[in-house]
């Protein structure tokens, strides 16, 4: 409620020229008949110069001009000062209406003494108990209540409620005027349940002394509008104010400016349910009704450019919501002055728009002005400035300045528990704020009390349906995720999800949120079926509300890109890949941070395609958008640096690779310190490229660094401690030292083996490495032993790769081949002494050719196609299949963050469940059944002749165990055969 003058509110003006010329004759009192002196006439004449003058001061603040009304009021006082004296009740009006000026002004500290003088001089004149007196207490209660000090502002408002009631009944209009005023500031206090019962009574009150369909009427429905609103009842919301909005149409019409009100808030209302073309009409009705009645330069014209901009701004129409932002901007400052809080609140607004697009410096500076108004208008401790500082530490968190923003989030919420208290509603924003930056930087067990408590206010105040849930729920998951904790993820983001749907509709564009956060946990899981599915609901909606050009339709399509190119599915990843970057140029521009991920996800696309050349410029392009938007020296920058190095390193260029290293290096530990997991991921691939230049010295001294800050960090049993150990062993084997080498691979197996199963790829690889070691070693038994181990691991892992796109299939198939040409190499140089090897050779052969002929041939598409016509095992077929995703997801992605004994129970829950199903599939289906069945080399020799043998010729590199450099383990490719009879052994 804006400050009121004094009487003007509620007298007419001849009512004041009465009271003020009848206390001047009472003064000095004329004779009856007799003439005026000339003293009192002077004095008549100027006291009504100081009505002229305070009822054009007042015109001229209802206009919005106030600075022009200052010097009028002002003048006004001191004629009456200087003919009342001091303690007039004139003089106090007076007193009371420069009090309000300043009030709309934002100057807080002058009105504060003014209005205290003014009741000072009431109380004296009038009593303590008279209806003046309770106006001016309420003006003081609402000057309390703006700075936020509701705990001064309460019990002003509550003795002004009181006189009120005493001198003019408990069903006056003024009474209900007070009520509405406490009814509005325990809606401030988070009190909604004392906020709605003073709002109600003011309703009672006023359609008993009015009617149901009178203005006074109509601003009590107001105000239960703005408590449902706040509340998160929007529907409950739009019917008051449609009420409202047709109450005002019929008794003031519709050019007045509380018509326009009641537009403005009914558009704050559709723009919450993703109305934006209904919002925006609204919006622009309330902004032709405000210009025509108070002109274009009028600070109620700003507030409608203010929210005209944030439509805009929803809609991701960013160059118009700018405008308008600078508009009403412009509009504040010549009105009310650069340093009041609504400029703080534009300028903030400005700033947020500026960092949605990206423009970090620009938005700094507003912010950080906004910050300073509000301090100097308002205190440090109040809820505006805790909103600033919020506003300024998002900033700082989305340039991964997160001890900045921790530090301001802080400060955030010691002011927020201040000011409204520890169970405010409204203090669930600081706390998941404050949860979150804690969560980007690892600090799981300092994250997780805050947003548990952030919903239990809510949940409390609320109950647990409630659309202000949604942001802990989700917080909660995505720190649930992070741990691994994968089930308790699904269930919060499920009930976010419904919750959000329930209270803003399916079709609203934050229910894209939800299914977009499910869809990248789903991804994460491993069932990628699942994640399509929730991606592309997620991006049909935000099409269908938002429009196909909103930077979140670009943004679900860079997600989808990359779901579909860690399937395999190039093609299609590139088509939406391409897509979202040109929707994210064109509505953020070619230099924002989300226009260097869709570029750097292109990049990343065309390097595992091989295509080296066409992955270069992509790099090339994000690292110069993340150094001009970030500075040279952001850890972004560095990340960006190190995949160029990468692909220098695989280009062959040593050179180009090693310093894109050294500089990445340089950045983090300026950013992070020495001791940090990307350190460590930096300095391992430097000593990569040192290995493939032969400086095997180099390379062992970063290892060792790089092992003993993962260790330190992670733990030594990581899987990162597994990685640099598997690294470093390469290194001792190219050195000659065997034992150092020895030691470890074991130790890198057993981390590998415990914290990503038995069945990981990894392991394969660790096991393959071990043989060839002790090959290299001259201990063919333990070649034989290793090597079997590994083989048999990649031979349960392509047993998974049904559910896999066909080029994935290819390149799945393609990580294998080094240890078929080790097996045939190693079966040849036995020279047959070895019939355990030549079994394991010819096995592993066989199988293999197997396996690439059902990826050439698309053996699920086969399978499905011969179940078709029986409903039953498609449908057992269908869930197989899924089951097989998730479970060769689950494989290669490792137990990652979550519990070793979680991510077991997962996959022995999982390989039940596909044995079942293989089971009822087989009794259906002897296709099936013969697909399924490993290939064993006595089935196949039981079905050779007795007379005959079966020749079976392979093309392989003959593997050399120990090649002075790596590049030297495989030579040309050679033809072997191997030889099968019905009985004995293959021959080689």
């Amino acid at each position: 409620m804006s400050p009121k003058f004094f009487p003007l509110k509620l007298r007419s003006r001849s009512l004041i020229l009465v009271i003020a010329l009848g206390l001047v004759v009472t003064v000095a009192k004329p004779v009856t008949g007799q003439a005026k002196t000339p003293q009192l006439t002077q004095q008549s004449a100027e006291l009504q110069e100081a009505e002229r003058l305070n009822q054009k001061g007042y015109q001229l603040y209802k206009q919005g001009k106030y600075s022009e009304a200052i010097p009028l009021l002002e003048k006004a006082l001191i004629i009456r000062e200087k003919i009342l004296g001091r303690e007039h009740p004139d003089v106090a009006a007076s007193v009371n209406n420069l009090a309000a000026i300043y009030h709309a002004l934002g100057k807080y500290e002058k009105a504060e003494p003014l209005l205290v003088r003014a009741i000072a001089t009431y109380e004296k004149l009038i009593g303590r108990e008279h209806q003046d007196v309770a106006t001016i207490l309420n003006n003081l209660a609402e000057l309390y209540a703006e700075q936020g000090n509701y705990s001064k502002a309460e019990p002003i408002y509550l003795r002004s409620l009181a006189i009120y009631e005493k001198v003019l009944g408990r069903e006056h209009p003024s009474v209900a005027m007070s009520l509405s005023n406490l009814g509005k500031l325990y809606l401030w206090q988070g009190n909604y349940a004392k906020s709605e019962a003073m709002y109600a009574r003011s309703l009672l009150i006023n359609e008993k002394a009015f009617g149901r369909e009178h203005a006074q009427v109509a601003n009590s429905l107001h105000g239960l509008a703005a408590l449902y609103e706040k509340q998160g009842n929007f529907s409950k919301a739009e019917q008051f104010l449609l009420r409202v909005l047709a109450i005002r149409e019929k008794t003031i019409g519709k050019e007045h400016p509380q018509l326009a009100d009641s537009l403005n808030s009914l558009a704050g209302i559709y723009e919450k349910h993703g109305k934006y073309s209904q919002a925006e009409t609204l919006l622009l009705q309330a902004l032709a009704i405000r210009e025509k009645v108070f002109g274009r330069e009028h600070s109620q014209v700003a507030k409608t450019f203010n929210s005209l901009a944030g439509v805009y701004q929803s809609q991701g129409n960013y160059t118009k919501a700018e405008t308008f932002y600078q508009q009403g901007l412009s509009i504040y400052e010549k009105v009310i002055g650069t340093e009041h809080p609504w400029v703080a609140i534009t300028l903030s607004n400005l700033a947020e728009l500026y960092r949605i697009q990206g423009n970090y410096p620009k938005s700094e500076s507003l912010h950080l002005r906004a910050l300073a108004i509000s301090e100097k208008s308002l205190g440090n401790e109040h809820p505006t400035v805790a909103t600033n500082l919020n506003n300024l530490a998002a900033l700082y968190q989305t340039k991964g300045a997160y001890q900045k923003a921790e530090s301001l989030y802080v400060r955030v919420l010691a002011i927020s528990e201040k000011t409204l208290g520890k169970e405010h509603p409204d203090l669930g924003t600081s706390l998941n704020n404050l949860a979150v930056i804690y969560q980007l930087q690892g600090k799981y067990s300092q994250s997780e009390p805050l947003s548990l408590r952030a919903l239990a206010i809510v949940e409390k105040t609320f109950g647990r349906e409630h659309i202000n849930t949604v942001t802990s729920l989700s917080n909660l998951a995505l720190l649930s995720q992070t741990q691994g904790l994968y089930d308790n993820a699904e269930t919060l983001l499920l009930r976010s999800l419904t919750i959000r749907e329930k209270a803003l509709g399916k079709e609203h564009p934050e229910v894209g949120i939800s299914l977009n956060n499910l869809a990248g946990l789903y991804q994460h899981k491993g069932n990628y079926d699942k994640s399509e599915a929730f991606y592309l609901r997620a991006l049909g909606l935000r099409e269908k509300t938002l429009g196909k050009e909103h930077p979140d339709v670009g943004l679900t399509l860079n997600d989808l890109a990359v779901l579909y190119r860690i399937q395999g599915s190039y093609a299609l990843s590139e088509s939406l890949q391409l897509r979202s970057l040109k929707i994210l140029e064109k509505a953020l521009g070619k230099e924002h941070s989300n226009t260097a991920t869709s570029l750097d996800n292109l990049a990343v696309l065309y390097y595992l395609q091989g295509n080296y050349a066409k992955a270069e410029p992509f790099f090339l392009g994000t690292l110069a958008i993340l150094e001009k938007i970030f500075s040279r020296e952001h850890p972004k920058v560095a990340s960006s640096l190190n995949n160029l190095a990468l692909l220098y390193r695989i280009q062959g260029n040593f050179s180009a690779s090693e310093s894109s290293f050294l500089r990445a290096i340089a950045i983090d530990e300026k950013a992070f310190g020495r001791k940090h997991p990307k350190i460590a991921t930096s300095l391992s691939n430097l000593a990569i490229l040192y290995e493939s230049q032969g400086n095997y010295r180099k390379a062992e001294s970063l290892l060792l660094e790089a092992l003993n800050i993962t260790e330190k960090l992670q733990g030594r049993e990581h899987s990162s401690v597994g990685i640099t150990l598997n690294n470093l062993a390469g290194v001792y084997k190219s050195m000659g030292n065997d034992e150092k080498a020895q030691s470890s691979y074991l130790r890198s197996l057993a981390i590998f083996e415990k914290t990503l199963g038995h069945k990981h790829p990894e392991v394969a690889n660790s096991l393959s490495n071990l043989s060839s070691l002790y090959w290299s070693k001259g201990d063919i038994p333990s070649t034989t032993n290793f090597l079997s181990r590994g083989l048999a691991v990649e031979e349960e892992n392509l047993q998974l790769i049904y559910t896999i796109s066909e080029q994935r299939k290819q390149d799945y198939l393609q990580t294998f081949t080094g240890r078929t040409h080790a097996v045939v190499s190693l079966a040849l140089q036995q020279a047959n002494q070895n019939p355990t090897v030549n079994k394991l050779a010819a096995t592993t052969v066989l199988r293999r050719k197997g396996r690439v002929m059902d990826a050439m041939t698309d053996m699920v598409q086969t399978l499905q196609s011969q179940s078709a016509n029986n409903p039953e095992t498609k449908k057992l077929f269908d869930e197989w299949l899924g089951v097989q995703q998730q479970l060769a997801n689950l494989v290669y992605q490792g137990a990652g963050e979550q519990k070793f004994e979680v991510y077991q129970q997962q996959i022995k829950e999982l390989e039940t469940k596909k044995e079942q199903l293989e089971d009822k599939i087989s009794s259906k289906s002897a296709e099936f059944r013969q697909e399924i069945k490993p290939v064993e080399l006595t089935d196949i020799q039981a079905q050779i002749p007795s007379d005959a043998a079966m020749v079976e010729i392979v093309q392989y590199s003959p593997f050399n165990p120990k090649p002075k450099k790596n590049s030297e383990k495989l030579s040309q490719p050679r033809y072997a055969a191997v030889v099968l009879r019905r009985t004995g052994e293959p021959k080689w």
